[in-house]
């Protein structure tokens, strides 16, 4: 069977398995869409009847916000960027497929600790390129050709099992600012805590775990 039919992201270093089905649970579209809005539904009405019951027992005022709320959108109804990682990044099929569908101004940070892997995905991927800062081994050179008006690409050279470390070091390549984590720095003698790019935290994460393809078919490599 023709693997360009079954994955228009499918390329000879790597073929994506069931991306329709994994950006769909990311962006919580189609079934799984449907899903999580039944979800979110029930979630709503029991968060109404328990606030109902702290304003009766005076534990609430109707003017408290919920500062809680991790929702795309703002209080005015603006889009606010989203988040989302990559943590096996292998040939950036699965990033694409996700990239093609992200709003502009979303950042995907693609993960792989493998030198071929994350050159080849971001050379693939360089029209979304941001920085190639974060990638340790450089197999060439590699054109950051990121502009306004889409989504940018963030590749960090990194195994996934540090993770949580490696995100919290990652800052925005144009606003500079910390993308996660809470870190302190001095300013005249005081630390305080810096501004993050996203406070909210990550909106989605990708791991395809399991056996490389790749690994397996060039032999020196596994």
């Amino acid at each position: 069977q023709d693997s360009t039919v079954v994955s228009p992201f499918a390329t000879e270093y790597h073929a994506p398995v069931m991306f329709k089905e994994c950006i769909d649970a990311l962006l919580q579209q189609g079934v799984f869409g449907k899903l999580m809005e039944d979800k979110m539904e029930r979630w709503r009405k029991k968060k109404s009847i328990a606030e109902a019951k702290l304003k009766k027992a005076g534990l609430l005022d109707d003017d408290d916000d919920d500062e809680t709320s991790n929702s795309v959108e703002t209080s005015k109804g603006i889009k606010r960027p989203r988040l989302f990682v990559d943590g096996t990044l292998g040939g950036g099929g699965h990033s694409q497929a996700l990239l093609e569908q992200l709003n502009p101004e979303d950042i995907l940070i693609g993960c792989d600790q493998d030198s071929e892997a994350i050159s080849t995905a971001s050379t693939r991927l360089s029209k979304y390129l941001g920085t190639s800062e974060y990638i340790v081994e450089k197999n060439g050179e590699l054109t950051c050709g990121w502009g306004e008006g889409r989504p940018m690409f963030i590749p960090v050279q990194s195994n996934f099992r540090n993770l949580v470390d490696v995100l919290s070091t990652i800052r925005h390549p144009t606003s500079k600012k910390l993308l996660l984590g809470k870190r302190l720095k001095s300013q005249d003698g005081e630390e305080s805590e810096e501004e993050l790019e996203f406070p909210h935290g990550v909106n989605g994460m990708l791991l395809d775990l399991g056996v490389s393809s790749h690994q397996i078919d060039t032999g020196e490599r596994g």
